[in-house]
This record gives structure tokens, sequence and C-alpha cells, in this order.
């Protein structure tokens, strides 16, 4: 999948304003095992982008 510019800045600005309970909470009612790892992917990823953007301050 490619994404531009545009595309990565709404998925950054996502992250950062999703609730990390909710990605979670998300996270602990999938059923499947695929659609878990699925969430938490974002999870982490929504994790890593709060932390380089504290870090960008």
């Amino acid at each position: 999948m490619n994404l531009n510019s545009d595309s990565i800045k709404l998925i950054k600005n996502w992250l950062l304003q999703v609730p990390l309970d909710e990605l979670r909470k998300k996270v602990n009612e999938c059923e499947s095992q695929s659609d878990k790892e699925w969430w938490e992917q974002i999870y982490k990823l929504a994790v890593q982008e709060r932390k380089e953007h504290s870090y960008g301050r």
C-alpha cells in the first residue's frame, strides 16, 4: 500500500488523538487472533507516535 504524505499526516494525527484506553479495549474485544494482532499493532503505533511527538517538542 502506498500512502501519500497527506494520508500519513492524517493517520499520525489520528494516532495522537485516539485515546489509548479505547485502542486497548478494541484489542481485548477481538475474537479472531488476526484482528487482535492488527489492533495490537495500531496500539503500538499510537504509543510510539506519542513518544516521538512528545520528544519533538
